[in-house]
């Protein structure tokens, strides 16, 4: 669980497009640091900082994107029953 995600979208591109914004109805775009990640030259967050849904927030104690992603991960068929829609 994360107090800032209403959802989590397997598969997600990784670069932020309108379409995904639209789709999914898309408030804020969360990140646990400031840097910029590249894809061919381009911040995939730029259209998200564009629009005002970017936002920085601390990582709590022993908390990670890449252990959240994990977590996910290992209960993926879980996840996706639950979520099925």
């Amino acid at each position: 669980s994360c107090r800032y995600a209403d959802e989590v979208v397997i598969g997600a591109p990784a670069k932020i497009t309108n379409d995904l914004l639209t789709t999914f109805n898309v408030s804020i775009v969360v990140a646990e640091d400031e840097d910029e990640y590249l894809i061919d030259g381009e911040d995939v967050n730029a259209l998200a900082k564009a629009r005002g849904l970017y936002r920085v927030v601390e990582r709590a104690h022993g908390a990670s994107v890449a252990g959240v992603a994990q977590k996910i991960m290992a209960n993926r068929a879980e996840f996706e029953a639950r979520n099925a829609r």
